[in-house]
């Protein structure tokens, strides 16, 4: 009961804690949670508990409350709302963690809400919650006084695409002649690709990419969270970065394809080193599982170089501060609005910039495959040029960046006359190839 064994609040009367169950891996531990309403919470404003599963069995420990406007969901807490009058569970999202619909049929004076949440490794987030009504986020129906949208529900693949759907009873629909509708919401279907750019993120945008680039792909539904997941040193593939993080796949022509970065907006990845003409991009969700979501495919161009300067920070007028370090001092070169941690460069000053897009070194590195995290490992970049300020400048060395796969270092000398403040740089590369030029809004600060 509530108050004991490790659940939230007090045993009250009138509560009804337990009018309303369902069972759901929340936190994808292997064993089913337990979600329990109680309407009369609070003068009927309701909330639910969350009970987890364990080997001994369902456990108070850790305990979830979810109430509306106090743990993270939307709308206002009011008297009468009954949140959580029904439950109903299902991985609407395909992302393997059990996710838990609410029914609050007694909210906007018995209109009705249904609050959708979210499974992760801790179990329910508010983070993303979805709420549905009649008449909104393209719901059929006119939300009505005393429909009581949400009073009753079920989850069920309907779709037959491996994704729980979920069904939501309007027993009162039709002007409170208690006819009665229910309506369908279907899980979610497909992560979409809506674009691939050069990881730098150049302006204009480079969407023709190059052998081992780094690029990155936007569009919905791409991860389980909204939340960046960055690759780590326990992610990686004897040393090399992993081809599959988090049930999550990036296919290239068919091939995986080595990542960096997820999130549910964008991914960050590695292009293979023996693409050519067109490559066919595709996102896949729960990759290798039997309930698998591909995504759809999106066709990229392929050049042998395609170079583009990594930034610190982009402007309002589109012009980027340039990532670069003083190659002597590793102090990071850059306007000191940006930070304390910023020194604009100075005349003669030897500066190491960073660049994806070059192409192959010789020999080439496999696509994935981290270069030594020491100078000694670096192999050299495809031949540059460097204008800094409209000058031509000498070039020390271009070569993999330590550590990283896909990033070149070019050290340069910045010129002993250019003008002082933000100055414009141009890196020209023709590995292999025609020549090929970044984007024209790069700056690096000089003082």
């Amino acid at each position: 009961m509530q108050g004991e064994g490790g659940l939230p609040d007090e045993d009250e009367s009138g509560d009804l804690f337990g009018i309303s169950l369902t069972t759901g891996d929340f936190n994808g531990d292997g064993f089913d949670d337990i979600a329990a309403g109680s309407t009369g919470e609070d003068n009927g404003r309701g909330d639910v508990t969350i009970i987890f599963g364990s080997s001994t069995g369902p456990t108070g420990q850790g305990s979830q409350r979810l109430r509306q406007e106090t743990d993270g969901l939307p709308d206002q807490r009011e008297s009468g709302d009954n949140f959580g009058r029904a439950l109903a569970s299902g991985d609407f999202n395909l992302d393997g963690f059990g996710d838990l619909a609410i029914g609050v049929p007694g909210e906007n004076n018995s209109r009705g809400m249904v609050h959708v949440l979210f499974g992760t490794t801790t179990g329910l987030t508010a983070v993303g919650n979805q709420v549905f009504a009649q008449g909104f986020e393209g719901m059929q129906g006119d939300a009505r006084s005393g429909d009581a949208f949400g009073l009753s529900m079920v989850a069920g693949d309907f779709g037959g695409d491996f994704a729980a759907d979920l069904m939501v009873g309007v027993p009162n629909e039709d002007s409170g002649g208690s006819w009665g509708v229910f309506q369908t919401l279907l899980g979610n279907q497909q992560p979409t690709i809506n674009a691939v750019v050069s990881a730098g993120l150049g302006l204009p945008a480079i969407s023709t990419l190059s052998p081992n680039t780094l690029a990155t792909a936007f569009g919905a539904g791409l991860y389980e969270s909204a939340t960046g997941r960055g690759v780590g040193p326990a992610d990686l593939d004897n040393g090399a970065l992993p081809t599959l993080l988090d049930r999550t796949c990036l296919e290239i022509d068919g091939q995986r394809s080595p990542l960096v970065f997820l999130r549910n907006d964008q991914v960050n990845f590695q292009v293979g080193s023996s693409v050519t003409g067109q490559m066919q991009i595709k996102l896949i969700r729960n990759c290798g599982e039997f309930y698998e979501l591909p995504g759809n495919t999106i066709s990229v161009p392929v050049a042998p170089v395609s170079p583009d300067m990594f930034a610190y920070a982009v402007a309002e007028d589109g012009t980027k501060s340039v990532a670069a370090i003083n190659a002597i001092t590793g102090t990071r070169v850059g306007p000191t609005t940006l930070g304390a941690e910023f020194v604009p460069a100075k005349p003669g000053d030897i500066v190491a910039i960073f660049v994806t897009g070059l192409g192959l070194t010789n020999p080439p590195f496999a696509a994935g495959q981290l270069p030594p995290n020491d100078a000694s490992g670096a192999r050299p970049a495809p031949p540059v040029t460097v204008i800094i300020d409209g000058i031509q400048v000498e070039v020390l060395y271009a070569v993999t960046a330590p550590g990283f796969a896909g990033l070149y270092q070019i050290n340069v000398v910045i010129p002993l006359t250019p003008n002082i403040g933000e100055v414009a740089v141009t890196i020209i590369s023709s590995g292999g190839g025609p020549v090929a030029t970044t984007p024209s809004n790069g700056f690096i600060a000089v003082q």
